[in-house]
């Protein structure tokens, strides 16, 4: 099943903890990733008030950032 489709699954709780995780690691990764700054800039830094595939895209370029360490 594609992250997508579970974010449209899940309930508010459950959704918002993982915004809020993936927050703060676009946060830290932010700092060394240009695409990332730039797609965090596209939804006015504002992960919460982003559609399900803007928050994908952030989750495989965190992913990207992640493993690189």
């Amino acid at each position: 099943m594609k992250l997508n489709q579970v974010l449209s699954i899940v309930n508010q709780v459950e959704k918002s903890k993982f915004i809020s995780c993936l927050d703060r690691l676009c946060s830290d990764a932010a700092k060394n990733n240009k695409k990332l700054a730039k797609t965090i800039d596209n939804i006015d830094g504002q992960i919460k008030n982003a559609s399900g595939s803007e928050i994908t895209q952030l989750f495989h370029t965190v992913r990207d950032f992640l493993n690189a360490l």
